[in-house]
């Protein structure tokens, strides 16, 4: 059980590495993908830079995780997901913004598997204290 929460956690932390890998050596790419125009001068350098740290660390977090089996990794990643979502949900209810349903259920389903192995491995931890 715990190899298929590894693996599932895994996924997610890939995807998220791959993407903020992306925006440092595709930034034009990956933001038409996201649906984000590529800002210009300083505004790019930021939007670069923040984009990518967040799905980079976010991606970096949870397989540093998983392969150390240490919650604390685990849950910097999902937190990081969470408040994704939150500030989507934000943006949308004080600042006018298009409800984004689609990425906020990619963001909640994504920390899904991370929090389970992080619960998989509080449990295994505390049957080993008893």
């Amino acid at each position: 059980m715990t190899r298929l929460l590894q693996f599932l956690a895994a996924l997610p932390g890939i995807l998220l590495l791959s993407i903020g890998t992306r925006w440092i050596v595709t930034p034009a790419s990956v933001a038409m993908d996201m649906n984000v125009p590529m800002m210009e001068g300083m505004a790019r350098s930021t939007q670069i830079a923040d984009f990518g740290a967040f799905f980079a660390g976010s991606g970096l977090f949870i397989l540093i995780g998983v392969v150390t089996s240490r919650r604390t990794w685990l849950y910097a990643g999902a937190i990081m997901m969470a408040f994704a979502a939150v500030f989507r949900t934000g943006a949308w209810l004080l600042h006018d913004a298009a409800f984004a349903s689609q990425a906020i259920t990619i963001e909640l389903v994504t920390f899904g598997p991370v929090l389970a192995l992080a619960a998989k491995l509080k449990m295994d931890e505390s049957s080993e204290d008893g």
